[in-house]
């Protein structure tokens, strides 16, 4: 059933049999696609202040990383990091506020970058430190710092962190880190457990002193399925190694008082051909948490919190047929709503008889209303994928799987009549559409494929017009 989030696109749905709801999409046709040409096939968009940040393949330098204004001209290749035509790959990037940190192979071994976006200040991150040759697992930025995890048992097992020098490279912690999670507040959390105890929620201010446990763990080898941030507050959802039929929703404020467990979702089934599990959607909307919860009467529904007990609820439509099965996915909050696609039907029907719908809700149940309804059912009915943002606006992906088979990009404001098509592009399964995609106030950067240039870079300003290609780095060069 569909692809991951940010990858393949589309959603939709349809009306009760024989009715048509407001907002039926008529106009979506199939654009004629010629042989598949060269491409730099970019990925990972990741938006910087005035400028973003990408992946790019081209003929003479290999995949390298790109840096672009918004313009052509301004579109430009940083760095050849492995030369030649050898690929460096860059993968992982993630902003702090020393730039860009990233995993690439210079053709010595994949090891940490960070960039400010020009080749003088690209460079090898832990050159000449002690943590040189250690087998980083995982980094994050916080605080000024980038926080690194050396998993046992490997030599330097623990919470390490760099200001970008040899002297300021230093081990805070030794112990071992399962994973790390969010910053908030210049405060870094993560999962870890020390030598003596079991696992635990930790957090760390960037110093030994500050380096500290918050609670004990009692769920058997947890795993973090997903964590958000609301406010000054952390939310994440756990699941125990090998047994995801209990989840747990937490919250932490950075003290052992206020990291308290919400709610726990008691069995919950792997549901067939549903693409993400539950919980694993934890977005920020204003001060509430929203999330894909799950109970045995209800089947997998949007739920909310706001920090509490009491107040982590489900939030079920009011126009919705209580005897109808209602499973929302890929959610994204923008300008005081959550985007969602949900795939719903009649429960007992026959499971392909379902429909693909954009909805949006403002955390009630007479603001949780369906934005498009596309004709068709099952695999005829095309897959909608909230991507991104660009303002106001939300924009989701189309794609449908049946012939003859289309993919579109459209925007929404959040009413029927505000939800417009932008543009169609190539309809192929190869590759991904918006993988990786960056947003910002007045951009949203993508990989598409208008049938002639193959996958090049594109951005748009959630405006049909404002659809367009920022450069064919493939045939243009660096």
């Amino acid at each position: 059933m569909g692809c991951l989030a940010v990858v393949l696109a589309a959603m939709a749905g349809c009306s009760e049999v024989g009715q048509e709801a407001p907002g039926t999409v008529r106009d979506t046709q199939p654009l004629s696609i010629p042989p598949a040409a060269p491409e730099s096939d970019p990925w990972y968009f990741q938006w910087a202040g005035d400028k973003v940040f990408f992946v790019a393949t081209e003929a003479v330098h290999g995949r390298e990383l790109w840096v672009s204004d918004g313009t052509s001209t301004g579109t430009q290749l940083v760095l050849d990091i492995n030369p030649g035509g050898g690929s460096s790959s860059p993968n992982q990037l993630v902003l702090g506020d020393g730039g860009l940190y990233f995993r690439a192979n210079d053709g010595l071994g994949e090891r940490l970058w960070v960039s400010d976006g020009t080749p003088g200040g690209t460079r090898p991150l832990l050159t000449g430190s002690e943590a040189e040759s250690l087998e980083v697992m995982a980094f994050a930025p916080a605080g000024g710092s980038l926080f690194l995890a050396v998993p046992h048992p490997y030599p330097g097992a623990g919470l390490w962190k760099s200001d970008g020098t040899p002297a300021g490279t230093v081990l805070l912690k030794s112990l071992n880190v399962a994973e790390l999670l969010k910053e908030v507040d210049g405060t870094l959390f993560f999962l870890a457990e020390d030598w003596e105890t079991g696992p635990a929620l930790w957090k760390s201010d960037g110093t030994p002193e500050g380096t500290v446990p918050l609670t004990a763990l009692s769920m058997s080898g947890p795993q973090v399925r997903d964590s958000e941030r609301v406010g000054g507050t952390l939310f994440f959802t756990l699941q125990s190694w090998g047994d995801s039929s209990t989840r747990e929703l937490w919250k932490s404020d950075g003290t052992p008082g206020g990291t308290v467990l919400l709610k726990v979702f008691s069995n919950v089934p792997s549901i067939p051909g549903y693409s993400l599990s539950p919980f694993e959607d934890l977005t920020a909307v204003g001060g509430t948490l929203f999330f894909v919860g799950y109970d045995e009467t209800h089947g997998p529904h949007l739920w909310k919190s706001d920090g509490t007990g009491v107040g982590t609820v489900r939030v079920m439509p009011s126009g919705l047929p209580a005897n109808w099965w209602f499973e929302p996915k890929f959610l994204l909050g923008v300008n005081g709503l959550v985007y969602f696609t949900a795939q719903t039907m009649e429960s007992g029907n026959d499971p392909w008889t379902f429909s693909y719908e954009l909805w949006r809700s403002d955390g009630t149940a007479e603001g949780t209303v369906r934005l498009t309804n596309f004709p068709g059912e099952g695999f005829d009915s095309p897959e909608c994928v909230p991507v991104g943002w660009v303002g106001s606006r939300a924009l989701f992906s189309t794609f449908k799987y049946s012939e003859p088979r289309s993919r579109e990009l459209w925007a929404s404001d959040g009413t029927v009549e505000g939800t417009v098509k932008l543009r169609a592009f190539a309809p192929d399964f190869t590759g991904a559409f918006f993988w990786m995609s960056g947003s910002s106030q007045n951009a949203f950067f993508f990989a598409g494929d208008d049938g002639v240039h193959g996958r090049e870079p594109w951005k748009t300003d959630g405006t049909p017009e404002g659809t367009v290609m920022l450069r064919d780095i493939w045939a243009d060069g660096p």
